[in-house]
């Protein structure tokens, strides 16, 4: 089951929802990544925020793998095109342009995203929907 951890200093519910997926290899990424967007959708519909869909940091040997996971993930989750998003650099420079241009948002990153994303997720001032990688808000493992 996801847990969502709110924001100490914000007392309503996020407008947005950011599902984040991890540039590099595509392969163990794929599974996690559906799973996020199915949980994230669910998410973002039963709290009445918009769901956008992050590819953070840059690999640039997987470039054309991680932009595929982006799409598919992005209509897995009936992502709109102009809410997805391309942040390069690390984990922790990315979130934080990702932060400044969508403020008020949360963040929902599978529990086996790399390390470096669930620690620069964690860091932010936003909320956080860590989600697992079976059994979640949509009934599917």
């Amino acid at each position: 089951m996801p847990v969502y951890l709110p924001d100490e200093g914000v007392r309503r519910l996020p407008r947005r929802l950011i599902a984040l997926l991890p540039a590099g290899d595509a392969s163990p990424a794929v599974v996690a990544g559906g799973r996020l967007m199915m949980d994230a959708r669910c998410f973002a519909e039963l709290c009445g925020a918009e769901l956008h869909v992050a590819l953070i940091g840059t690999d640039h040997d997987t470039h054309s793998q991680s932009r595929a996971l982006l799409a598919a993930s992005a209509s897995a989750g009936k992502v709109a095109r102009q809410h997805c998003h391309h942040r390069d650099g690390d984990c922790a420079t990315a979130l934080d342009a990702l932060c400044r241009s969508l403020p008020g948002s949360a963040f929902a990153v599978a529990a086996t995203a790399p390390a470096a994303l669930l620690e620069a997720a964690a860091a932010q001032p936003h909320g956080l929907l860590l989600v697992p990688a079976t059994s979640g808000l949509s009934g599917k493992t």
